[in-house]
Formats: structure tokens, C-alpha cells, sequence
């Protein structure tokens, strides 16, 4: 009733929720499903990874649900505010929300702004952000900042301190800065906030202290862990271990204080399986989080939460980590790290680490009741091809001593982050990848201390280009034979050519073709020249004159421009797009129209060349997104089977690849490709249904000649 009620004001009758939060997490599961589910208020779920990978859904979601009230963390604002163009602005109108909530994180004020004065353009209200601080052992809720009032921020000058004066106002304990401090607004009747020096004495307003809070919604205690509640439940208080102050009978958060009684930093991980996975291999439904000294990055607690079989467990673990002299080790090898760390930690450790091309690190790992020891070595550079992009990663290998061998590959973002971008595995003879969704990082204001005295690397000299005024820009020039390129499955030169037959009589009507047409500069950028064309003869229906160019890096075959001429009877379409993969937007040449499209898309020509570079183990999926002639699309390609096809004469091996869309109907087209079953992966056959019946397309293949 306090956050509904008092915090809100919902009226069942008027009000609709819009909610990507994960269930898993208080805010979504307290906030939009219990809550929702006492009051009656209608609430539009959004799959949490549908958000993340396409940020403008949420605020799409709420015009055309016409949702009142949404609530998320600091970084989605971040997000939402970011790839915005004004066609997308124009097809929104953010009149219908009165509450749009920001809580779980350290709440930037510049973030918030940003947001407030991107989506004015949607009618959004600027006096219906609602910054807001709570807990779960507060049942979610603290304070809320007053409805439909403007922002209100300290700058971080501003209030005094008390006892926490060293700590730097305005700064998180992670070192991150932050310029002003935003009011969270005040608690709710019958609910009290008091700030708390650390001797136990009430603070004025102004003066940083520990948050205290005490009122119905406060919770009993921690499940089963009395030490715990003892630590944080006194008195009747939850002493929540943040730091803030109070202004005028409103709450400002600066900051974490403690946690456990002692000074820390919070990981935290969700880590779940679906699907197919979850049902046949392996059933992942797991909390974890671990508390790390800010010194060392050794961990003081661990704690997880795990469910199986529709009962959950927890379990928590103290490291007694030496201190002082103690922690000196007296023969520490190379690379080896002292103390003992949880996979939480181990993780945030390498990360901070050079990982310079053949170095190798040493680490003592606990899980749960097993200790053993890890040794990551670092290989190499390569460039890694996701589903979300390609990334220049630096590729580790981890060995677990005296364990399992799971044959555990990490590659993690080759810059300043080291993110890890792709993991894979060997479970039980099944293969397991883990690849980054979407990431959100802040630049620290201050250099990282982990990582000790490592000097930058060198920057690479960038040749400059010497223009020339007699070269088109299409034309292609000699590029050095030492710039990247992918073992691929072609050749320059190469040429697929195509009977085309329609219907189910073995009639031609057309053909086709596709080729490699060489290597250059083109339009100032390095890349491959692709080209396809087809074009009808004979009893065709309609008549039929297609060319497509597609220009592509060299290194990941993302097209860099598309140029389209195509005529099919009455319908023509002539187009050029120019597409930026680091931006994800493709640019239409004369009318600058630009289309957002995720970092990684495929136009229809390279999308073909990179499914012969693909994994087509029988029963595998990829998936890619491609750019169709007005909007992008997902695609995925499923290696269904092998078959032997008969073409000229023939009897040739190939795998059947079945590809479908994210459209209403997936596989309205049908569209099958047969492809060779070796290296090469050549397009043998390709079918497809369409208005006119199928349409059956086969690569001629010249018989074998004596040699």
C-alpha cells in the first residue's frame, strides 16, 4: 500500500504498467507482478533480452499500450536516450505517462536529463521522472521522489559531512564520479528515514551518515541467516549501509558504506539457462554475489542462490582472506595471484589484468565446497563474429587443474574494458557458448589501480590515403597483402551461376548469378566487391532484372554500402545504402534516410556469403541480422539434415539449411538452401514459394573432364 498507494497514487481503472525488468529482481517481481497482482493494475511485460538488444521497444511498448506508469534502472534511461533519430521521436506520443521510475542503481543526474529533454519531443512530461531508493529487505520500496514534481539535485559541493567526510561527496565507492546528488523524494506515512553517524548518534539534515529506516514494510530479517540479521536488523532499524543525507525531509543516496561490516565492493550475476538447454542439457537458475575488498579484489563473502526442481536453496561462504604480513607469500610464482577467490571475483580479477599476448595467470578458485586451481593462459588476438557483431577480442584459454576438463575458452573485448564478449565450453560432450547481449559501461573519472604500473600500448601508425583525382570511388586500388582477411571458403574470381525454374514443371524461366568480383578500395575503405544478378528468359510470367553490388570488409564480411537496382514487372526500386556497423544505421544515398540497424547487419548478398563460413553442423542454428530492401531483419539458419541431390547428372553430397524470419509468419517464403558438404559450403540448390508458385534455382556444374 505505501508504494502503490501513498508513492503512486494507482487507480486500477486508469492506470497501465509497462514493464523489461527481469522476475528474477525485487524491482520486477515486487514492483510489477505481486504489487500489480493486489491492486489489479494491468501491467505489458517485455522480455528483458528483447530490451536489451533494442532499447527503443520500451518507450514503443508504452505508446502503444498507452502505459501510465514504467520503471527501470539508471543505465536503461542511458540506453533508451542513446540511437534516438527524430522519425522515431515523431511516432511516439509519451503524453500518457505519469510515472517513470528510476531506482536500483546510483542515479545520474545528467542521465536523467538527457532522457527528460530527448523524449520532450515525444510529449513525454518532464515532471514525470520519479527517482527512488529501496531495498528488498524494505519490500522494495524507501522513499519516492513527490509525483509530477521537477528533478531536484545538489550539486556536489553541497552538504557537509559528519563522520564520512574522506569518503569524497558526490563520488561512489567504486571511484566513479558524479557531479550532483539526486533527491529521492521522501519516505511514506507511518515510515521513518534518519541518518546515523557511526557512533550511533542522529545527524542534522546536510550531513552524510549511514541510511536507517524503520516502518511496517520493513522485513523480519534475513531466511535462515540469524548472524545476518542481527548485523543489519537493530532496534527495530534497518540499517541499510548506505551512505546519504536528508534536505528538507528529502533523501539524497551518495553512496555504498559498508557491507557486513566492512568496506566493499558488490558483484553481482544472474546466470539462467532455456530452452533446449535448460530441458535436455543442463538446468541453470542462480544467483550470485560476492563482496570484494576495493585494495585487492579478494573476496570477504560469497553468497548463492540456486534453483532446481522447483525448491531453491541458499548457501553463503566467508573468506578468511590474510591480512597484513600474513598476506606476503613467501614464493609466489609468476602471474599467480595470493589468496583464494569465488568465480565472481576470478572473473573481475582478469579483467583487470594486461593480458598481454603470452602471459599466464595463476589464480586459487573456490566453488561452493571445492577449491582448485586455474591457469589462464592468454593466446593471442582474433577477431570474434557474434550474433550482436564482431569484436577484436584477446582469445584465453583457462585449464582447471586436477578437475574436469571443460575446455573453457574466454575472449574478452580487446580495449581498456576487457568485457567478455564470448565464452565457450565442453559439458558432457555437448558444446556451450555464451555470448555478450549488450553491455553499458562509464568511463571511471579517475585511472583503475588494479591493474598496477602497465604502460599503454603503442598505437598502430594509420596510413593516410593519397587521393587521386582520376580514380572513381568504386574503383578498385592494391591493397598491401598484409591486411586481415579471414580464411574463407572463396576465392576472388569466383562465379556461381543459376538455372532458374518455376512451378513444378521443369521449365527454365531465368538465371541467376553470383561472384566475387575482386579486392580493393573502395569508397575509401578496404573490401571485397560481391555482385549477384538475375534476370528472366523464355515463358516468364514477369519479366525480371535484378543487380545487386555489395562492397564488404574484408575481415568480417559486414557490408559497408549496398547498391540496389532491381525490376520485377511494374515494380522498381533503385537504392543505395551506405551502412555504419559501429553505429548500427544505414544511410539511403539522396534521401539520407537513416535506419537503425543492430551493430552486425548483413545485406542480402554478404548474409549469403557468411552462412558458407558458418557452423553447419546438422542441427545447429545461426542467426544474423540482415538488411532487407527497407528494414532490417533477423534470419535464422538451421542446418535441418543431409541429402543427396542430383544436379546435371550429378549425385553430391549436401546439407539442407532452412531459414527463417522474425516476421509474423517465419517461414512464409520457405526458403531452403542446399550447400555442399565440405569446406566450401557452395549454394547448390535454392528454393523458395512465392506468389507466382515455387521457384527452384540450381547451380550448373560442368561434368568432370578427363585429366
Amino acid at each position: 500500500r505505501a508504494m502503490l498507494v501513498d508513492g503512486l497514487g494507482v487507480d486500477p481503472e486508469r492506470d497501465v504498467g509497462v514493464s523489461w525488468l527481469p522476475l528474477y529482481h525485487d524491482m520486477g517481481l515486487v514492483g510489477t507482478v505481486l504489487a500489480a497482482l493486489i491492486y489489479e493494475v494491468p501491467v505489458v511485460y517485455i522480455p528483458t533480452l528483447s530490451f536489451i538488444k533494442n532499447p527503443k521497444v520500451w518507450m514503443s511498448t508504452v505508446n502503444h499500450y498507452r502505459g501510465t506508469i514504467t520503471f527501470a534502472p539508471n543505465f536503461a534511461f542511458a540506453l533508451a536516450s542513446r540511437r534516438v533519430d527524430e522519425k522515431y521521436l515523431r511516432q511516439l506520443d509519451l503524453s500518457c505517462l505519469r510515472v517513470v521510475g528510476c531506482g536500483a542503481e546510483p542515479i545520474n543526474a545528467d542521465v536523467m536529463r538527457c532522457f527528460r529533454d530527448t523524449f520532450a519531443a515525444a510529449r513525454l512530461n518532464p515532471s514525470a521522472l520519479m527517482p527512488c531508493y529501496g531495498m528488498a529487505e524494505a519490500t522494495l520500496a524507501i522513499a519516492f521522489h513527490p509525483r509530477l514534481a521537477p528533478l531536484r539535485c545538489h550539486p556536489k559541493e553541497g552538504p557537509a559531512h559528519g563522520h564520512h567526510r574522506d569518503r569524497g561527496e558526490g563520488t561512489h565507492p567504486d571511484g566513479t564520479f558524479c557531479r550532483e546528488l539526486v533527491s529521492c523524494g521522501s519516505s511514506f506515512p507511518g515510515h521513518e528515514i534518519a541518518i546515523v553517524s557511526a557512533q550511533g548518534a542522529r545527524l542534522p539534515d546536510g550531513h552524510i551518515g549511514e541510511i536507517h529506516f524503520r516502518g511496517p514494510s520493513v522485513t523480519p530479517g534475513y531466511y535462515r541467516n540469524p548472524e545476518a540479521t542481527q548485523a543489519t536488523y537493530q532496534n527495530g532499524w534497518l540499517h541499510t549501509g548506505d551512505l546519504g543525507y536528508l534536505s528538507n525531509g528529502e533523501l539524497f543516496v551518495a553512496g555504498r558504506d559498508n557491507f557486513f561490516g566492512r568496506e566493499g565492493i558488490q558483484l553481482r550475476a544472474h546466470v539462467e539457462t532455456n530452452g533446449v538447454v535448460n530441458v535436455a542439457l543442463l538446468s541453470i537458475n542462480n544467483d550470485y554475489t560476492s563482496y570484494v575488498f576495493p585494495d585487492s579484489g579478494l573476496p570477504y563473502r560469497s553468497q548463492r542462490v540456486v534453483r532446481q526442481a522447483g525448491r531453491t536453496s541458499e548457501a553463503s561462504v566467508d573468506y578468511n582472506q590474510p591480512a597484513g604480513t600474513d598476506a606476503l607469500t613467501a614464493q609466489l610464482r609468476v602471474g599467480e595471484f595470493a589468496g583464494t577467490l569465488d568465480l565472481l571475483s576470478a572473473v573481475y580479477r582478469l579483467r583487470a589484468m594486461p593480458l598481454a599476448t603470452g602471459s599466464s595467470y595463476l589464480m586459487s578458485v573456490r566453488n561452493g565446497d571445492e577449491e582448485y586451481q586455474a591457469q589462464i593462459k592468454v593466446s593471442g588476438r582474433e577477431l570474434i563474429k557474434t550474433n550482436v557483431g564482431s569484436f577484436n577480442a584477446i582469445a584465453t584459454r583457462v585449464n582447471v587443474k586436477k578437475g574436469e576438463d571443460y575446455d573453457i575458452r574466454a575472449y574478452f573485448s580487446d580495449d581498456q574494458w576487457h568485457v567478455p564478449v564470448l565464452i565457450t565450453a565442453r559439458y558432457h560432450g555437448s558444446d556451450i557458448q555464451v555470448e555478450l547481449a549488450a553491455s553499458a559501461l562509464t568511463a571511471p573519472a579517475r585511472t583503475s589501480q588494479t591493474r598496477g604500473a602497465v604502460e599503454p600500448g603503442t598505437p598502430l601508425p594509420v596510413p593516410t590515403p593519397t587521393p587521386s583525382s582520376t580514380r572513381s570511388a568504386a574503383d578498385p586500388v592494391n591493397v598491401q597483402a598484409s591486411a586481415t582477411i579471414l580464411d574463407l571458403p572463396f576465392k576472388i574470381g569466383e562465379q556461381l551461376n543459376y538455372r532458374v525454374y518455376l512451378g513444378v514443371a521443369n521449365v527454365q524461366v531465368g538465371t541467376m548469378t553470383f561472384e566475387v568480383k575482386s579486392r580493393g578500395r573502395y569508397f575509401n575503405r578496404n573490401g571485397l566487391m560481391f555482385s549477384a544478378s538475375a534476370q528472366t528468359g523464355g515463358p516468364a510470367a514477369i519479366a525480371v532484372k535484378d543487380q545487386i553490388t555489395s562492397y564488404v570488409d574484408p575481415s568480417t564480411l559486414l557490408p559497408f554500402r549496398t547498391q540496389l537496382n532491381l525490376s520485377e514487372g511494374k515494380y522498381h526500386e533503385a537504392r543505395n545504402y551506405n551502412l555504419d556497423q559501429d553505429r548500427g544505421a544505414a544511410t539511403s544515398e539522396g534521401t539520407r534516410e537513416r535506419i537503425e540497424v543492430p551493430v552486425g547487419t548483413h545485406d542480402l548478398i554478404s548474409a549469403l556469403y557468411a552462412i558458407r563460413t558458418f557452423d553447419l553442423t546438422v542441427q545447429r542454428s545461426n542467426a544474423i541480422s540482415i538488411m532487407a530492401i527497407h528494414r532490417p531483419r533477423t534470419l535464422t539458419v538451421k542446418a535441418a539434415r543431409r541429402e543427396t541431390i542430383e544436379l546435371n547428372g550429378q549425385k553430391i553430397s549436401a546439407i539442407v539449411l532452412e531459414l527463417r524470419t522474425d516476421d509474423p509468419e517465419p517461414d512464409r517464403l520457405q526458403v531452403r538452401i542446399w550447400v555442399g558438404d565440405d569446406a566450401r559450403h557452395l549454394p547448390l540448390r535454392i528454393t523458395a514459394v512465392t506468389d507466382l508458385g515455387p521457384v527452384r534455382a540450381d547451380l550448373v556444374i560442368l561434368p568432370p573432364t578427363a585429366r
